[in-house]
């Protein structure tokens, strides 16, 4: 692979602070590139590629059943790339840059409804042994705050502020926001502390395993695709669907977009921000009346 690979995936780690899902994905997909340039035109070097290589590439893609969408991140992937060779005068043109994304479809929300997330949330549905506390505690987290699973995973005790009532939430290129959590978050993350202190587990993060390490994405993964496939049939089951959960429950109940997006820490609709910036005392009054369990507390486990 070309020096200018692992070269961009250093600007990428140091200078734009992706996340290291974010920057494993990159990493895929330009290893993919150059290896189907090698094997499709005899090119090592992806710095030598032309447009037409670029589209002989996704037509492939394409042939094969990958998913617009799933196409479309690669170019992006691509365009990245290509503009970061430009920059530092490894290429003239990016050759990706006459090449059209794909059309998608609408893209549609999968969500878990109301009465099945209560079924979810109720104790019997988990062990009494350590795994069942993190696993309930895990579950709450995602539906009661909306946070990414690598969001999660590295959420730690010194984030939590216990008087306020208010998390502070380490999103995407390391850019902070504050999250307001309930009575109920709060009675579960006590519950939860005891259960680790009873088996003497310690760690500057909320969720480890028992030496203390931060937990394994996969098995956060694996753990909500489980509880959910108990009392939902959608077809898609990940913590993003609880992300998703959390904020469709929240407009239906009368959020606002802008607290919302606020809330899961998005970049969209940054034109409208000067017009309608929530502060964090705000957004704790919208999210204790508009969340279903912030309003009413919930079922304790």
């Amino acid at each position: 692979m070309s020096e200018s690979v692992p070269s961009f995936l250093e600007y990428l780690e140091v200078e734009k602070r992706v996340s290291p899902h974010t920057l494993l994905a990159y990493r895929r997909d330009l290893e993919q590139f150059s290896d189907w340039l090698e094997d499709a035109y005899e090119e090592s070097d992806p710095k030598n590629a032309r447009t037409v290589m670029v589209r002989d590439w996704v037509m492939q893609l394409s042939e094969l059943g990958l998913e617009a969408r799933s196409i479309n991140r690669k170019l992006s992937s691509l365009r990245s790339y290509y503009k970061f060779l430009v920059r530092i005068g490894e290429v003239e043109t990016s050759p990706v840059h006459a090449v059209k994304s794909l059309k998608v479809s609408k893209r549609v929300v999968r969500t878990v409804d109301v009465e099945d997330m209560e079924r979810i949330l109720q104790p019997e549905m988990y062990s009494e042994e350590e795994e069942g506390y993190r696993d309930y505690f895990i579950l709450l987290t995602f539906y009661m705050t909306g946070m990414r699973r690598s969001e999660l995973i590295q959420l730690r005790w010194s984030d939590v502020d216990r008087f306020k009532g208010i998390v502070k939430v380490l999103g995407k290129r390391n850019k902070e926001r504050l999250v307001p959590v309930g009575e109920e978050w709060l009675s579960a993350l006590s519950n939860y502390e005891n259960q680790l202190q009873t088996i003497g587990v310690k760690s500057d993060f909320i969720f480890s395993n028992q030496r203390g390490e931060m937990l394994n994405p996969k098995l956060v993964y694996d753990r909500v695709v489980y509880y959910i496939s108990k009392v939902s049939s959608i077809e898609k089951k990940s913590p993003h669907v609880l992300r998703h959960t959390f904020a469709t429950h929240l407009l239906s109940m009368g959020a606002d977009l802008q607290t919302i997006k606020e809330l899961l820490g998005h970049s969209s609709l940054a034109a409208t921000q000067i017009y309608t910036h929530s502060s964090i005392d705000q957004i704790k009054s919208v999210y204790n009346s508009a969340h279903p369990r912030g309003r009413n507390g919930g079922t304790k486990k």
